[in-house]
């Protein structure tokens, strides 16, 4: 597996944990959608930000790794 990460300047590695989809203009801001990703054990879980989300009327997904099977498995839906 490739390590896909950075250095700090302290010489420690790190991986970025988010990614963003920023529209250049507002009339592109309607095709953007939201895809929530979570471990499965985190306080606020994936499934209910999804719900919250959907209610906007965005297209959102969600995906749980635990419940993939791994992050492979995550990678690979």
């Amino acid at each position: 597996m490739k390590f896909r990460g950075y250095v700090r300047p302290d010489g420690r590695v790190g991986i970025r944990n988010h990614i963003a989809v920023i529209p250049a203009s507002v009339c592109a801001s309607t095709v953007a959608a939201v895809l929530v990703i979570g471990l499965g054990c985190e306080s606020v879980q994936a499934e209910r930000l999804h719900e919250e989300i959907a209610k906007s009327g965005k297209r959102v997904e969600s995906l749980v790794i635990q419940k993939c099977g791994g992050t492979l498995k995550a990678q690979e839906q």
